[in-house]
C-alpha cells in the first residue's frame, strides 16, 4: 500500500488504536522505501534505535532527541503536563504529550537527514560499536550541528504546515523575549497553540472552562 493510500485510511479509523496501527504501518511504507532507494554504503535496511545501527538511525536518533527536547520546554513553558498524552499512552517516565506533539515534525528531521547523507556527510564519518551502536564522530558532529544550526531558520517550510499558525489572542501567550527566538521555535510553539486552542474550545463547549 502506498502513503497516499494510508492517508485516505484515516478518515475510517475511529479507536486511538486503529489510528496509530496506520501510523505504524505507514512508517514502514516509508522506511521501506528508503531501505530500497538509498544508496547501498549507508547500510540502511530500516528504522532501528536503542542502539542505532547505520548512519541515516543515528542522524534521525539525534534530530527526534533534539526537536523532542525543544518540544518539551514549550509544552512546560505552556503549563501543560509533558507525561499527559493522547495518541501515545501514558507510561512512567514517558513524555507522551511531547510524542504527540513532535509527530507532524518527524518529516523535517528526516528531510534533513537524508540531505546531510546526500551533501555532507561520508562513510567514514560515521563509527560502529558493540554497545553504543553506530555514532557520529567528532567531526561529524560539528558538522550536523553547523547544517542543524542553519536549517533552524527555514524549520517550518520542510516540518509542519501548522508553522505559520498566528496566536490567537484569547489564547495564552506562548512566545518568549528571547531575542534569539528562530522560525523552529515558533514552529514548535505553533504545535503546541494548536493543541491548547482545541482543548480550550471543547472545555468551553462543555462549560469548564469560563469565556474570556
Amino acid at each position: 500500500a502506498s502513503l497516499s493510500e494510508k492517508q485516505t485510511a484515516l478518515a475510517s479509523m475511529d479507536t486511538i488504536e486503529a489510528l496509530m496501527g496506520v501510523e505504524g504501518s505507514a512508517a514502514a511504507v516509508w522506511y521501506g522505501w528508503l531501505a530500497k532507494s538509498l544508496p547501498a554504503h549507508w547500510r540502511f535496511g530500516g528504522r532501528n534505535r536503542r542502539p542505532p545501527l547505520d548512519p541515516l538511525n543515528a542522524l534521525l536518533s539525534l534530530g527526534y532527541t533534539l526537536v523532542g527536547a525543544e518540544m518539551q520546554s514549550v509544552v512546560q513553558e505552556a503549563g501543560l503536563d509533558p507525561a499527559l498524552g493522547f495518541l501515545h499512552g501514558v507510561v512512567p517516565g514517558r513524555a507522551s504529550l511531547v510524542l504527540d506533539l513532535i509527530e507532524p515534525l518527524r518529516p523535517g528531521v528526516d528531510a534533513f537527514a537524508l540531505a546531510l547523507l546526500d551533501e555532507t556527510l561520508r562513510p567514514e564519518h560515521f563509527q560502529m560499536s558493540a554497545s553504543l551502536g553506530c555514532r557520529l564522530d567528532k567531526s561529524a558532529r560539528g558538522l550536523f550541528f553547523a547544517a542543524w544550526g542553519r536549517a533552524r531558520w527555514n524549520w517550518p517550510l520542510p516540518i509542519s504546515p501548522f508553522a505559520g499558525l498566528s496566536l490567537d489572542a484569547s489564547e495564552p501567550e506562548l512566545s518568549t523575549d528571547n531575542k534569539t527566538e528562530t522560525v523552529g521555535d515558533n514552529s514548535l510553539r505553533a504545535q503546541c497553540r494548536r493543541m491548547v486552542r482545541v482543548l480550550r474550545t471543547r472545555l468551553r463547549q462543555q462549560g469548564e472552562v469560563a469565556n474570556d
